[in-house]
């Protein structure tokens, strides 16, 4: 059974998540590029059961069914398609090539580290979307609210996105619906450190080292002590296992800023754990 990692060809963490399977004595292991994938013959096809079968020739040769597969790891997020001289032809060969790619994934779904997203690529790079989910963990995010004109002070009391509020007349009253004209602004409320969190499964890190629930409150910036529950949540809500939470401090409190679900470069410690996490997969 293959290890596949499908990824663009500058993908830092791709290549490190490579070299530590080679380390772990993997071999039946292949790096496949987003223009591979672009460039390769495809056959993808339902039988009578809507049970779909998947063959991908590249251009080497190498061939990919599904029955060869032990984990897929998708990195991809998506396909530019140079193939198309005009620009419109390019867009609509490129949601062509995402929808193929999309139902393939899905057809593997047991065998795939995240996957794609199934409403919409886009939807992995909206903030808010992430926002939503994070309150629904418990995940405290930072205060903020949206008005569509600049010409708009900044608010002195925001709508906090906390899990503890719900909606009711007052919070509909400090949340208007703004119909001006101008250019749209999100405001947040006021923060100073930034410090990056970095998730795999049900492990996070901070500064290349593994935080776990007894020792969360414990590091140089402080989590609560469900902390991890609340990662398990948001990776569950969000169909992610590998990604990169920004936080930032509000006051004495330190909250979520911003989702990265496919960070370029990952510590050391969590390449690792990246890797034990594909064998464990793979053995299952």
């Amino acid at each position: 059974m293959y290890t596949l990692i499908f990824c663009h060809a500058n993908d830092g963490v791709a290549h490190a998540l490579y070299d530590a399977l080679f380390q772990k004595k993997e071999r039946k292991l292949r790096l496949v590029t987003d223009a591979a994938l672009s460039f390769a013959s495809w056959l993808h096809e339902a039988d009578s059961n809507g049970v779909f079968f998947t063959r991908i020739r590249l251009h080497d040769g190498f061939i990919i069914e599904p029955g060869m597969i032990g984990a897929l790891v998708n990195r991809i997020a998506y396909f530019p398609m140079p193939h198309f001289i005009e620009q419109t032809d390019r867009q609509y060969a490129e949601m062509e090539m995402v929808a193929l790619y999309t139902s393939f994934l899905y057809s593997i779904k047991d065998k795939v580290i995240d996957g794609m997203p199934v409403r919409h690529i886009n939807t992995s790079d909206n903030t808010l979307y992430y926002y939503a989910h994070a309150v629904k963990a418990g995940i405290d995010v930072l205060d903020n609210q949206f008005t569509s004109s600049p010409r708009w002070q900044h608010p002195k009391k925001m709508t906090a996105l906390v899990p503890e509020k719900k909606e009711n007349l007052l919070w509909h009253k400090k949340s208007p619906s703004l119909v001006w004209e101008n250019k749209p602004v999100l405001y947040y409320e006021p923060f100073s450190t930034l410090v990056k969190v970095e998730v795999v499964a049900d492990q996070f890190f901070y500064g290349d080292k593994m935080v776990n629930a007894k020792k969360a409150g414990r590091v140089s910036i402080k989590f609560s002590g469900q902390f991890q529950q609340k990662i398990k949540s948001f990776s569950k809500l969000t169909g992610r296992t590998v990604y990169e939470l920004t936080m930032a401090l509000a006051g004495s409190k330190y909250k979520l800023y911003a989702v990265n679900t496919r960070p370029l470069l990952l510590s050391a410690a969590a390449i690792e754990a990246f890797a034990a996490l594909i064998i464990k997969k793979i053995k299952n």
